[in-house]
């Protein structure tokens, strides 16, 4: 069913984020449930949908701690470093030449000797050539657990409907990534060398929404371009590990991975590349929506 303009429902479009839901949960994408059934509820507040978010939030859960376990080791006090045990060489003659062990049937396993070689005397020997230097894998991002994220535009209707009920709904703080130059990474943005503005090429476009970062806990909430993060950020301007955000005090704090603390407050900016985070309390969050209202 669709409207007179030629765009799905909001009934049509809220069975497809459902079904692409349940499908993303049947595959173990718990981070992309998550986000469409947040996408859902923002179109059809039910039982159902409550009900499935919490199911969603918990298994992926379940799956961060299980991931943090495995990748732990073993317990404290047991080592796991293992010992290699040294080859040892056959013993062979000076100037002979060795014979494998398990000759065939009639084959003689008698070595010949063989004339030692002198080294060669030409004064111009050529030097031997340095090792070749190859260039390791960045190491892996430390995992922390994602936060959901909705477009600001889907807020900012839920705002309207909801009123002065939507701060109950959401009393948490937002990090909210502004419009700006895009150039997304893609697949490879776990292994891509974080780029200069100057040197990524020209941008796509500038969208016209967006994207809000709920931040619920204490943290540490990390932030970058790599996977794992608690806030993805894909641009190649943008770092892989900018820095994790943490609840001290009574406030949030950015603690940066080159070194130093930002204390936030609300509308505080975080800068890297072409990428701007703005920092919102769950006050002036509500404000900002406000703000964007008609009339």
């Amino acid at each position: 069913m669709t409207s007179p303009t030629g765009k799905p429902s909001s009934d049509q479009r809220f069975e497809e984020l459902v079904a692409s839901a349940r499908n993303d949960e049947d595959a173990g994408r718990w981070d992309s449930a998550s986000l469409k059934w947040n996408l859902a509820k923002s179109l059809r507040d039910t039982p159902e949908v409550a009900e499935s978010l919490a199911r969603v939030a918990a298994r992926g859960a379940r799956a961060y701690i299980s991931t943090q376990t495995t990748s732990e080791g073993a317990p404290p006090g047991i080592s796991t470093r293992t010992t290699p045990t040294p080859s040892v060489p056959p013993r062979t003659t000076p100037g002979t030449r060795p014979v494998p062990p398990s000759a065939p049937p009639g084959i003689s396993t008698r070595t010949t000797p063989t004339p030692a070689r002198s080294p060669p005397t030409t004064p111009s020997a050529r030097p031997a050539s340095p090792p070749v230097l190859r260039q390791s894998a960045p190491p892996p991002v430390v995992r922390t657990p994602s936060m959901p994220m909705m477009l600001l535009s889907v807020l900012q209707r839920q705002s309207l409907l909801l009123g002065a009920g939507f701060a109950t709904r959401y009393p948490h703080a937002w990090l909210v990534w502004e419009l700006g130059p895009h150039r997304p990474a893609g697949e490879e943005r776990n292994v891509l060398d974080t780029m200069k503005p100057s040197q990524a090429g020209t941008p796509k476009a500038v969208g016209t929404d967006p994207l809000c970062f709920a931040l619920f806990g204490p943290g540490p909430l990390r932030v970058g371009r790599a996977d794992g993060c608690s806030i993805v950020v894909d641009d190649v301007t943008f770092s892989r590990d900018l820095g994790v955000l943490i609840f001290v005090d009574g406030r949030w704090a950015f603690d940066a991975t080159t070194g130093g603390r930002l204390e936030l407050d609300a509308g505080s900016r975080l800068q890297n590349g072409d990428v701007t985070l703005s920092f919102e309390t769950s006050e002036s969050f509500v404000l900002r929506l406000t703000a964007l209202s008609p009339g």
